[in-house]
Order: C-alpha cells, then structure tokens, then sequence
C-alpha cells in the first residue's frame, strides 16, 4: 500500500471520527434538552424502571425456585417494590421535615462550632475576624434551604402515583430484554448489580450513622442517619457531604477529643463499607472512570437536580454499554471506562 493511499486513508478515518463526534454531540444536547423538557414523566418513569431491576429478581425466584403461579409472583413483587418505594419516600419525608423542623437548632449548632472554631485559631496566633466570620455563619439559609426542599418533596409527591403505576406496567408486561442476549442483557447484569449492591451497602452506612449519632447522644441522629443512606447513592462525593453536615452537631454536643473519635468511627464506617466491601459485592461494577462519574454528576444534576444526581452511576453506565455496541461509538465508551490509546485498542479486539 503506498504511502499516498495510508494518508488519504487516515484522513478519512479522522474525518469520519470528528463527524461522529459532532453528530454525538448534537444528539446529547438534543437528548438533554428534551429529558429536562419532559422531567415530569420522564423522571418518574427511569424511577420506576430502576426500581423494577431492583425487584425483578423476585419474580425469577418465586416462579423458578418456589414453583408460584405467575400471577402470584407478580402481586407479591409488586406490593414488595410498592412498599419499598413508599418506604424510601416515607423515610425521606420524615427526614427533611426533621430537619426543617430543627432548621433553629441547626443554624446555632453550627454558629457555635464556628465560634469554637475562631477561638482556637485565635488561640493559635492566626489571624481571624470572629464577628465577621459569626455574623457569615448565622446568616446560612439553612431554614430556606430545608423549606425549599420540602417543598420540592411536596412537588414530587405528584410523580409518585405515575412512577407506581409504570412500576406496575413494567413489572406486569413483558420485558424487552427477556429471551435476548447482548445489549440487553449486559445491561441488566450490571445495573441490576449496583443497584442492589448500593441499596444494601447505602444501608447499612445509614443505619451505622445513625446509630453512632444516637449511641452518642447527638441530636438529629434519625435525619442524619436517613442523609447519609441518601448521600451514599451520590458517587464520590456523597459520602464526604454525609460526613461533614453532621460536624457541628458532633463538635457542639461532644468535647473535642470525643467527637473526633465519633468522626472517626464515621470516617472508618464510610471505608470500610464504601471502599473495602461495596468493590467485592459489585465486582466489575459499572466500568466507569472517576472523570466519567463526575461529569454525569454534573451533567444529570443540571437535568434533573439531586434526583439526577442519585441515579447519575447507572444513567452513564447505561450509555457506555449502548455505546459499546456500535463500531463508531465504540471508543466513546472505551472513553467513559477510561481506556485510551492502546488499551482501548486491545479492549475493542476483545471484544
């Protein structure tokens, strides 16, 4: 092959490459657009499509395993999905109103932890205006804060009635990807997995933190409890957020040494859990690259707020797969799993 035909063949290529790219590009902003145009249903419908992976499982292991009549098995998931649905928003309900009902108490713990806080620099020699910093401290909207998202709550209480009943469609009806491989099926696998493994270990944070607060006598331990279950579905920095609202009421309720300590144990809870034994139960987990969960963060964040930016993992994981599939796609996804250059290369040959 002559050196002339390679050129022209790798300006082809590239050509070809920045022409997906563009395309890609405008059907995403098209695609966002119009998901944040259609919030309303479209948001209460991947809800509920998220919760049926979730409990989809049960009706496999009642038909197969215990020999229940198809019917059966379909009434009993679906009180079982409806029940865990009402009982996630009960719990987040009961949290935020928790929170704006003691939004005063909050506002001066934290008042308090900053003026200790000033104090102790001060007694340090650094150089620190208190009134200005305390003045900043008591001016936090954090009843407007709490009140606007109970009001968003009261907003999405609406959907809730729509998301049950493309649950039970979904449930009821035959799904799509049954009897077939591939695409499909490689999706169910893996955000069938981190869903449930992120249910049971974003439990198991929550209910620990709870009972860590309670055990120590801090108040709000139920509303930081059910936060921290939250926040833990919010990759990578959920879990620091859930660490760090609970400070001012630690530091304020406890001596110092003492509440470092319940820091501590906190700290210890989120790794243990987020970082030694959530990567074992999800094994491969979402091949996903920390970059790449960042953006969605941002990206479904702006779509469809803190719900987007709950369900942002598997949104992005979907997409890889879907782009996976498709030659012209294909080093997108190898893009969003953080392959590059050959290892991308080698990883496409595999496939």
């Amino acid at each position: 092959m002559s050196e002339e035909t390679e050129q022209r063949q790798d300006l082809i290529r590239e050509q070809s490459l920045l022409m997906t790219a563009g395309i890609l590009i405008t059907a995403g902003v098209a695609f966002g657009t119009a998901l944040f145009a259609l919030r309303s249903v479209a948001l209460p419908f991947v809800m509920a499509l998220l919760l049926t992976y979730i409990v989809t499982p049960v009706v496999d292991y009642l038909e197969m395993r215990l020999r229940a009549p198809r019917g059966v098995a379909l009434v009993v998931t679906m009180l079982i999905g409806i029940g865990l649905f009402l009982g996630l928003s009960l719990l987040v309900v009961q949290s935020v109103v928790g929170l704006e009902a003691n939004a005063d108490l909050y506002q001066n713990k934290v008042t308090e932890f900053g003026t200790t806080v000033v104090g102790w620099l001060d007694g340090v020699g650094v150089p620190v205006d208190q009134a200005s910093i305390v003045g900043e401290l008591q001016k936090l909207p954090v009843r407007e804060l709490a009140t606007e998202a109970l009001g968003s709550l009261a907003a999405f209480g609406g959907n809730v009635a729509l998301t049950l009943i493309f649950f039970i469609f979904l449930v009821v009806g035959k799904s799509p990807w049954e009897g077939k491989g591939g695409i499909w099926e490689e999706i169910d696998r893996s955000v069938n997995r981190y869903l449930r493994t992120k249910l049971v270990t974003s439990a198991a944070i929550g209910a620990t933190f709870g009972g860590v607060l309670l055990g120590f006598g801090v108040d709000l331990a139920f509303v930081f409890g059910v936060l921290a279950f939250l926040l833990n579905f919010i990759p990578t920095i959920g879990s620091i957020l859930a660490v760090l609202l609970t400070l001012p009421l630690i530091f304020v309720t406890l001596d110092p040494l003492l509440g470092l300590g319940v820091v501590g144990i906190l700290v210890l809870v989120q790794n243990v859990i987020g970082n030694g034994l959530e990567p074992k139960l999800m094994g491969a987990g979402l091949d996903l690259h920390p970059a790449t969960i960042l953006i969605g963060l941002g990206l479904w964040g702006a779509i469809w707020g803190v719900i987007g930016m709950l369900l942002s993992a598997p949104l992005m994981a979907i997409l890889r797969v879907v782009f996976k599939r498709y030659e012209t796609t294909r080093p997108v996804a190898e893009l969003l799993a953080g392959r590059v250059g050959d290892q991308a290369r080698r990883t496409s040959v595999s496939l």
